[in-house]
């Protein structure tokens, strides 16, 4: 139907980790090309629209309660301490401030962190960028 947004499905059924989340990102919005697989870079692809949402519309994501377990704590904990190891010197202060932070309870979750970045290109998201609407199942 012409004028219908696309919806993309995101199923938490279907990933466990961090890397099989980017796998069902890249499949999902079919992008056909290599991509940073980091938030940062998802970020990007919202923004300038790639792929599939190249125009806006929906990603629904399934079992968005399991998402939240499998990209929770201990998958956030896990990824700052691989960021901190392979930190240039430069930046392995902040990181490790980043990391002391995130385990006193200071910062979100990889999980949330994903939905912020989704719903920043909301309705109610950053001005010039609110064309992908975000339902969690």
């Amino acid at each position: 139907m012409a004028g219908q947004r696309p919806t993309i499905l995101i199923d938490g059924l279907r990933f466990g980790s961090l890397g099989e989340f980017w796998d069902e990102v890249g499949r999902e919005l079919q992008l056909g090309m290599a991509w940073g697989r980091e938030l940062d870079a998802f970020d990007d692809l919202l923004g300038v629209g790639t792929g599939v949402l190249a125009h806006g519309g929906t990603v629904r994501w399934l079992a968005a309660e399991v998402s939240r377990g499998h990209l929770g704590y201990e998958a956030t904990v896990q990824r700052l301490i691989d960021r901190l190891a392979l930190s240039p010197v430069s930046l392995r202060r902040e990181r490790r401030r980043v990391l002391e932070d995130f385990t006193h309870g200071k910062g979100l979750t990889l999980f949330d962190q994903i939905v912020a970045i989704i719903r920043d290109h909301g309705p109610r998201g950053a001005p010039g960028r609110e064309g992908v609407e975000l339902v969690l199942a």
